[in-house]
């Protein structure tokens, strides 16, 4: 069992705040053999899960101060605490990956020409984790933030033609960040598949 943080969006009309998870996340992970439960922001308990993916939307309230950012990186902090102390596998996707990257003491400033486009990783590095190189060699983008430098703690493990980091892992923490969104892929469906598979089912 998963948990899956979802994104919040607040609908101005009937002054209305929501949560909001792309429906491809349940079909990816079922195709992963994982079951999806969706946080709830109301409750600060995480009991009977066996890992957790911070998933993409919104901005990180550093760049970003609206209430729901906020709201979001103060629940997401507090699971990234719960999966430090219980020692669960933690998926950071995109903006998920961009809090690790700063909670972590990385650096993360505005990109050009990352929004709707494709990837090739220029550079990739053997994951301590998977024990292995990722196999992607395209991957999607949908961020104007990227992560340029990374804190001590943390290891890249795929460079894009900018230099921009586009994965890295916690280097004694099970903590995995890619910017790009595995819900929305297509012809690398099964590189996804492989890398969350193994991931979340690494003891």
């Amino acid at each position: 069992r998963i948990l899956v943080s979802p994104k919040i969006n607040f609908f101005e009309k009937y002054q209305e705040e929501q949560i909001i998870l792309d429906m491809r996340w349940f079909n990816l992970l079922d195709n992963c053999g994982f079951e999806v439960e969706i946080a709830n922001y109301a409750k600060q308990s995480f009991d009977n899960i066996s890992g957790i993916i911070l998933t993409g939307g919104n901005d990180l309230s550093f760049f970003d101060p609206s209430p729901q950012n906020d709201k979001r990186d103060k629940f997401e902090l507090n699971l990234i605490a719960h999966a430090k102390k219980n020692k669960l596998p933690l998926l950071g996707v995109c903006r998920g990956a961009q809090l690790l990257a700063q909670t972590f003491g990385s650096r993360i400033s505005l990109i050009k020409n990352h929004v709707r486009v494709n990837h090739r990783l220029t550079q990739k590095f053997k994951s301590n984790i998977l024990d292995s190189k990722l196999d992607h060699e395209i991957v999607n983008s949908f961020h104007k933030f990227g992560i340029f430098k990374l804190g001590p703690n943390l290891k890249a493990l795929a460079i894009c033609e900018d230099n921009s980091i586009e994965s890295f892992e916690h280097k004694t923490e099970q903590f995995l960040g890619i910017v790009w969104h595995p819900e929305r892929m297509e012809k690398w469906y099964e590189a996804d598949i492989k890398l969350i598979t193994r991931f979340f089912n690494k003891k």
